[in-house]
């Protein structure tokens, strides 16, 4: 980074370091999207594995005032899946409390189907061209 003339020469360094933050900042909304994208993927996947949909997952959650967000959620499904699998059963047996058990896509145990890796990659397609409509 301090190499060359501009280490030396006074305007130069001054033009690379403007330079250099307008990057910055255009890149920072775009790390920001890209792991939007990417925590919305892993939690739809996670979703899907242990027989869920995410919408349904996040909104019932929601209603039962567990106030975790996206990140997290797939963080746990990353590195605590018995956390993770724990969740997904509390909105299942609430669900089925509640009554709404057609929202509930069935048990998968522990196998992925070609039919969710399809449906991962529909929500990961779906997903960019939204965000490439933005731009």
């Amino acid at each position: 980074k301090f190499s060359g003339r501009g280490r030396n020469c006074y305007v130069i360094g001054v033009n690379r370091m403007l330079r250099a933050m307008r990057f910055s900042t255009k890149n920072y909304a775009l790390k920001s999207e890209t792991l939007d994208r990417l925590y919305e993927t892993r939690l739809a996947a996670a979703c899907l594995e242990h027989g869920m949909n995410k919408t349904y997952f996040l909104t019932s959650l929601a209603e039962n005032d567990i106030n975790l967000n996206r990140e997290t959620l797939s963080n746990l499904a990353i590195y605590e899946p018995r956390t993770f699998q724990s969740l997904v059963q509390f909105v299942k047996e609430r669900s089925e409390e509640v009554g709404l058990q057609s929202r509930v896509l069935g048990s998968v145990h522990g196998t992925e189907s070609r039919g969710i890796l399809d449906e991962v990659k529909k929500h990961r397609w779906s997903t960019k061209s939204r965000t490439d409509e933005v731009d």
